[in-house]
């Protein structure tokens, strides 16, 4: 899917906050500048977080509370792959969160949570965003309500 502004990346993130089972797993791939941030603050807004959702670079992992918990881990500072268990991706987790980690390819992808991974594409137009989405563990019935929400796309 193409996502031509900004405001069109954080409606995705929105549709997509706002239609996964908890707990889940979102990993976000792309380069520095992808819209990894602005994703997630749409995941936020779809889950009526009243704080302001910025990037937790320097501090690893915010958690915010709406209608679900937003967990918000970024491992852009992280180089080795031992230090990801450290972050405390799955440690204590509600029953209803969501955890989103931009730089999402550190992460093992043998954790039992379903699993959506974004993937970031930068094209022509510097505001737009190609997103492609994977789903891993998600029940089948979960994945078409995704697919009809983000038609549109």
């Amino acid at each position: 899917m193409i996502t031509k502004s900004p405001e069109e990346t954080r409606r995705v993130g929105r549709e997509l906050a706002t239609r996964l089972p908890t707990p889940s797993l979102v990993l976000l791939v792309g380069e520095l500048g992808a819209g990894k941030t602005t994703f997630v603050q749409g995941m936020g807004a779809g889950l009526n977080v009243k704080e302001n959702v910025t990037s937790p670079a320097f501090l690893l992992l915010k958690e915010y509370r709406g209608a679900k918990t937003l967990r918000h881990i970024d491992l852009y500072k992280i180089n080795e792959i031992s230090e990801v268990e450290k972050v405390g991706l799955t440690e204590d987790l509600p029953d209803d969160a969501i955890v989103v980690v931009e730089w999402g390819e550190k992460v093992d992808l043998n954790l039992i949570l379903p699993t959506v991974v974004v993937q970031f594409e930068p094209e022509e137009d510097e505001n737009a965003r190609k997103l492609i989405l994977f789903s891993l563990r998600l029940e089948r019935k979960e994945v078409e309500e995704l697919k009809d929400a983000l038609r549109d796309y």
